[in-house]
């Protein structure tokens, strides 16, 4: 009788360790983007996730933008967006993701990424106590005050 219960706990020993061995949907995965999977460049110098949960790459060179959404990248060029010199991730808030131009443009250059996946680029001009915004697109001119928090 003793010998049927050590066989009973041999059997569930090795089924329990049979168990605790992790199944292949349990392992962690990781999915590795390069240029071989179309990114533009080999490296990426600023990273960010937006309150959207899509991944935001800016690279070194700074001609280059890609976003992630989980399925689909979307690369930018920047100086198809106007910004040959490259833009840097400064922020986000309701009206979207702000950017800024890379190097010494006067007047200073900065760009929206809105909430409906449009591109708006400003011109910075310091006047005064406040900074004027001027909006560029085709022939339409539209006029943004800035305040200046001090």
């Amino acid at each position: 009788m003793a010998r049927r219960h050590d066989i009973a706990a041999l059997v569930f020993l090795v089924m329990l360790c049979c168990c605790a061995a992790p199944a292949p949907a349990q392992r962690p995965f990781q999915y590795r983007y390069g240029m071989d999977q179309g990114l533009p460049e080999a490296e990426s110098d600023q990273i960010f996730f937006s309150r959207k949960g899509e991944l935001w790459c800016k690279y070194p060179l700074g001609e280059n933008l890609s976003r992630f959404d989980g399925v689909t990248w979307t690369h930018y060029r920047t100086s198809e967006l106007g910004f040959p010199g490259g833009l840097l991730f400064r922020g986000e808030n309701r009206f979207g993701i702000w950017w800024e131009a890379m190097g010494s443009v006067r007047p200073a250059r900065i760009a929206l990424f809105t909430p409906q996946g449009t591109w708006k680029g400003y011109s910075i001009d310091v006047r005064g106590g406040a900074r004027e915004a001027v909006h560029h697109q085709e022939s339409i001119c539209e006029r943004v005050k800035i305040s200046i928090v001090t």
